[in-house]
């Protein structure tokens, strides 16, 4: 009897790391557009969250895997504003943007050699973009200046933070995070 357990306990080991990526890469999915219904505030947090989970979903599966993680906190917190009667319609104005603001960020990750050097790139570039773009809204189409800090240093911040984070724990599990549980 003690056979079969140990058999099913192997073949489930196997199943499992030859599913490891599969499963983590959902995973990824699932938690990018759960993390803004789950955290709510402080932004700071959310934003550092997603960011992590940007980083490493790039570094590990690349761009292309790690698109949709780029498009989901952002309908997710949008959603959430509407359940929550939060919502603002500038925020829906500004989901391409910040969109594609995480796609340069990801991009340079993915591009630059230096994993810490690439969240600094693009942390940088992420936050002009998205300044860049808030500041126009607010001279323009009168958005609250409101945008001008979050969609400014708040970003620069939580770039860097959770970019940072990923960095660390990407190397000190890269390769051997199922070596470790097993």
């Amino acid at each position: 009897m003690e056979i079969i357990k140990y058999d099913n306990t192997s073949r489930f080991k196997v199943w499992l790391l030859e599913n490891i990526d599969t499963i983590l890469l959902t995973s990824f999915y699932a938690l990018s557009f759960s993390i803004p219904f789950l955290i709510e505030k402080p932004q700071i947090l959310v934003g550092m969250c997603i960011n992590l989970l940007i980083t490493i979903s790039t570094l590990k599966f690349g761009l292309k895997k790690t698109i949709p993680i780029l498009i989901l906190p952002s309908l997710s917190a949008y959603l959430h504003g509407i359940l929550f009667n939060g919502a603002t319609i500038f925020l829906l104005y500004l989901i391409p943007f910040i969109i594609l603001s995480n796609l340069i960020y990801s991009s340079v990750i993915y591009k630059v050699g230096n994993k810490y050097i690439s969240v600094i790139l693009g942390s940088f570039l992420k936050t002009v973009f998205l300044f860049s773009v808030a500041n126009i809204f607010v001279n323009s189409f009168n958005l609250p200046t409101i945008f001008l800090t979050t969609m400014g240093i708040n970003q620069l911040i939580t770039a860097l933070t959770g970019g940072i984070l990923a960095v660390i724990f990407y190397d000190m599990k890269n390769n051997s995070f199922v070596k470790n549980i097993f």
